[in-house]
């Protein structure tokens, strides 16, 4: 989080959801990594356009967006959270706040974000490129995108944070605590998890009984897949836009982007474990052994 915060720009942020229709969850299933990548993609252009239109900013702006799958109640509901600056940088390097306190507007939002998607969906079933889900042909996939088509789908427009701290905070509290908190937890046996949410539908606390099994399908469903980021950046916040960035930091009177460094691996285990550290278990010496890469780096 010290490294977000070190980018986050001093200003207001907007909140906005896009989500993926119930409908494509079973070709979402047999594709996760292509329908991911499809759904940033129609995500962040939508927002690209939006930004460059004079009616809305003709400007840049940082934009933070991270893909979540699941609902609260750890069911599948693959969307996506982007957090947008209010405001952004023109070409001659001015600042530019929208002409608007809502930034863009939802309905429009949400039919270019639908057109786009489907667009890219229906490409990618005309070249062969998707997995279809069991008694399912591509015609019927097509049909699907059509009938999508007329539909209004769900794309949120979140009350705006006022500053970059609350952009922060909403970060390390949501983006990054999972799926499920142990603090949800009511009671684990081999057969069954029973766990309390917060209810979309009621606003109340409720609680989700599953078996294990349905549990472990569940929870396997949200497992990242590896190699592929989660959160991505755009704009200003994209790391092609650090100049930009450091001029939008000077018009707020922030001091250049100065990423503070990652603790290496040597780092890491000098600060915690020092060499006169000693085994809890059997008394030995602590040694370091090999260094084990990770799963993509291996290949």
């Amino acid at each position: 989080m010290l490294r977000v915060r070190s980018v986050l720009l001093d200003c207001p942020h907007h909140h906005m959801i896009f989500t993926l229709p119930a409908e494509l969850h079973p070709l979402w299933r047999f594709n996760r990594e292509r329908l991911a990548e499809l759904l940033f993609t129609a995500v962040h252009r939508t927002l690209g356009a939006f930004s460059a239109d004079p009616k809305y900013l003709a400007a840049m702006p940082g934009v933070m967006s991270c893909l979540h799958t699941w609902g609260r109640d750890l069911s599948l509901h693959p969307h996506l959270h982007c957090l947008l600056t209010h405001g952004g940088l023109n070409e001659a390097g001015d600042w530019i706040a929208p002409r608007k306190a809502v930034l863009f507007p939802q309905k429009p939002l949400m039919m270019v974000y639908r057109g786009k998607l489907l667009a890219a969906l229906r490409r990618a079933l005309l070249a062969d490129e998707l997995a279809l889900p069991p008694g399912q042909s591509s015609q019927q996939c097509l049909n699907l995108c059509n009938q999508l088509g007329r539909k209004e789908w769900v794309v949120h427009c979140c009350q705006r944070y006022e500053h970059a701290a609350g952009v922060a905070k909403y970060l390390a509290r949501y983006i990054k605590g999972g799926p499920l908190r142990n603090s949800q937890l009511l009671s684990v046996s081999k057969s069954q998890l029973r766990f309390r949410y917060q209810s979309h539908r009621t606003h109340t606390s409720a609680v989700a009984e599953l078996s294990m099994e349905t549990f472990l399908q569940r929870w396997l469903e949200h497992v990242p897949t590896p190699g592929k980021a989660s959160i991505r950046y755009l704009g200003l916040y994209s790391s092609g836009g650090r100049r930009k960035l450091n001029l939008a930091r000077q018009y707020f009177g922030q001091t250049p982007v100065n990423l503070p460094q990652l603790l290496g691996w040597q780092q890491y285990i000098a600060r915690n474990w020092p060499a006169s550290a000693i085994c809890n278990a059997c008394g030995a010496k602590l040694e370091h052994g090999s260094q084990v890469l990770p799963v993509r780096a291996a290949q």
